[in-house]
């Protein structure tokens, strides 16, 4: 639960404890320069690869439409714990020592505290 408390005319945003609910949704966020033929190309080699064994739940790739070049991928998890095993398989540590040694990955790490769709 989300508690948003108004104080001295300001809008605190207060996020639930995380040790409350160790089972929240995670979303990793890479940021980096590549074609996106070739993001796509080595994202859907990697989920071929890690079938049975990936913890991904979702990828979506997208393109900055400011930025051309730049390619942002949302990995889905079902929890940070999740993504971490997943950092320690071997098909995933072979898939990221595919990758250029020079490519500037930048990450974000994100709880997901709550998911709102619009109404129809």
């Amino acid at each position: 639960m989300v508690v948003y408390i108004m104080e001295h005319r300001q809008l605190a945003l207060q996020i639930p404890d995380q040790k409350k609910e160790p089972d929240m949704e995670f979303i990793q966020i890479m940021e980096y320069e590549m074609d996106i033929a070739t993001a796509i190309e080595r994202s859907e080699r990697y989920l071929t690869e890690a079938k049975g064994q990936t913890f991904v739940r979702g990828m979506t790739l997208c393109t900055d439409k400011n930025r051309p070049g730049v390619v942002v991928a949302m990995i889905r998890f079902d929890s940070y714990e999740d993504a971490q095993k997943n950092n320690e398989l071997e098909v995933t540590k072979k898939s990221g020592s595919d990758w250029p040694e020079n490519l500037e990955i930048k990450f974000t790490d994100l709880n997901v505290v709550r998911e709102i769709s619009a109404l129809s």
